[in-house]
């Protein structure tokens, strides 16, 4: 590929690297021609992408994928997946290709950009999502939550198949029940098109329904007020904690998307914040809380102060696309399958470590 076409590539990331659209490392984007193609490595932001950054993959050697007969077993599974994707990369390639990238390589359109927005999820999370998405898109095709990697990537392949040979052309919008949005097109004018049409008919709904579609406002702590947070969580942990913290406001009380558990954890803590209730938390969760309300106060709290301010950026958008689902009968978060599918997922807890360490926040 010529150094122009990448260089429009990496523009295309950075226009979508943006809290509009994606939070963390989350979010892919591509390119592809009949032969190759190149998409962005796992766990690295779009707004730190350069030309340079892109994996590109042969795409003749993605092909035995799509006859591979799984292992039962999901471990197995995404193990298995990662071994086929990583021999597919091209000769001298050393980055590790997105999760999604068989799911890019099954749209016929060369340009591929898959976000998360807020606006969006407030429908993809909604009850009522689904019924919204085909009066509001007809065009698009709508997905039931389906575990990100191979199996999501397998199921788009099959229904963008079926929509090719009954309609003779692929829809350039796929919704993904609380995950997100891929939009796919000719060009990156098109793709960006694409998503002012879909970002201005949510609005337009949001309006319809009295839903304001704003980020919340959120209310900072006072100083002293902040030391003494950080004295408290540092009792209840016993050690010393990055942490964020706010004055109260309205939280997601379960799953949303893959990327919010990922960074923000299944579930929030309630109540006094504890040494006795940290360690009830862990032994029922298997984790340390990540986010926790007080009766004042929501708190991000991580060994890092990337991964606080993850946690609580994350918080904050869970937030936003829970009041959204109101325009949509309400909210709807994942099942205890799908949790247990990300928990136990080793892509998602290598994207978290490379998007701590590669935001430098």
């Amino acid at each position: 590929m010529n150094k122009e076409t990448l260089e429009q590539l990496a523009e295309l990331s950075h226009e979508f690297g943006g809290p509009r659209y994606v939070l963390g490392g989350g979010g892919n984007t591509s390119f592809k021609d009949h032969q190759r193609m190149w998409i962005k490595p796992s766990g690295m932001t779009l707004a730190q992408m350069t030309p340079r950054d892109f994996v590109e993959i042969d795409r003749a050697k993605l092909v035995p994928l799509y006859s591979w007969t799984p292992p039962a077993d999901p471990a197995e599974r995404e193990a298995g997946v990662k071994d086929l994707m990583m021999a597919a990369r091209a000769e001298g390639q050393n980055g590790r290709p997105s999760v999604e990238t068989p799911l890019h390589d099954a749209f016929d359109a060369p340009w591929v950009v898959h976000t998360h927005p807020p606006l969006v999820n407030g429908m993809t999370c909604g009850m009522d999502g689904q019924a919204a998405a085909a009066e509001l898109f007809p065009d698009a095709q709508w997905l039931p939550y389906i575990d990100p990697g191979y199996t999501l990537s397998m199921e788009v392949r099959r229904r963008l198949d079926e929509r090719r040979k009954r309609d003779g052309t692929q829809p350039s919008i796929v919704f993904l029940e609380n995950h997100g949005v891929i939009v796919a097109g000719s060009s990156p004018q098109v793709i960006m098109r694409t998503y002012e049409r879909v970002l201005a008919a949510l609005e337009g709904w949001y309006r319809k329904q009295h839903v304001p579609y704003a980020p919340p406002v959120i209310d900072s702590v006072m100083a002293g007020e902040l030391n003494e947070i950080n004295q408290c969580v540092h009792d209840a942990f016993d050690r010393e904690m990055a942490v964020v913290a706010a004055q109260r406001f309205e939280t997601a009380t379960g799953p949303l998307t893959p990327d919010h558990m990922v960074y923000a954890g299944a579930q929030p803590m309630d109540g006094p914040l504890t040494g006795e209730r940290i360690q009830a938390f862990t032994r029922e969760h298997g984790c340390t809380p990540r986010i926790v309300r007080t009766e004042q106060h929501i708190l991000a709290i991580a060994d890092t102060q990337q991964a606080a301010d993850l946690a609580f950026e994350l918080t904050v958008d869970g937030a936003h696309v829970l009041r959204l689902t109101r325009a949509f009968g309400g909210v709807r978060y994942m099942s205890d399958d799908a949790r247990r599918f990300i928990e136990n997922w080793e892509v998602e807890a290598y994207r978290q470590q490379v998007a701590v360490e590669s935001t430098g926040r």
